[in-house]
């Protein structure tokens, strides 16, 4: 029995620690997302970026579509192409390359309902923080 008490009481302060000093206590997805966008400003660059808020987990290169017509190519806009591990040496050599000419967009995902996109344009400076549409607003169900 004193064993079994010595147990609970050992996981109890084990779970308060983690609690404390874990960072459970101030995880707060709605406050950092807060956060992010009023630090982030028009013009900086995706480095100030990183350093300012966070690195991103993904980011995606916009790629310019166009079709043929049988006499030319018919430009038909700008779509952000697949996703990818973000990786700033990756990154840095697509902005040197060209490669990411058309610019670039930086994930942040705090909930399944709240994130946002941060876009850049292909010189790497911020152009535009845009909130990411959750499922509940595509499918027309968030009230």
């Amino acid at each position: 029995m004193k064993a079994f008490i010595g147990l609970i009481i050992f996981f109890g302060i084990g779970a308060l620690l983690i609690y404390k000093l874990g960072g459970v206590e101030t995880f707060d997805p709605e406050k950092q997302y807060k956060d992010m966008k009023a630090a982030l400003k028009s013009g900086m660059t995706w480095q100030q970026v990183c350093t300012t808020v966070k690195e991103p987990k993904k980011y995606y290169l916009f790629v310019r579509e166009e079709k043929w017509d049988g006499e030319k190519m018919i430009p038909l806009g700008i779509k952000a192409g697949i996703t990818r591990d973000f990786n700033t040496a990756a990154l840095q050599a697509q902005l040197k390359s060209g490669e990411a000419a058309d610019g670039f967009v930086f994930e942040y995902q705090f909930t399944p309902d709240l994130g946002i996109w941060v876009e850049f344009d292909g010189a790497g400076a911020l152009m535009d923080v845009q909130d990411i549409p959750s499922v509940s607003e595509l499918v027309g169900t968030k009230q």
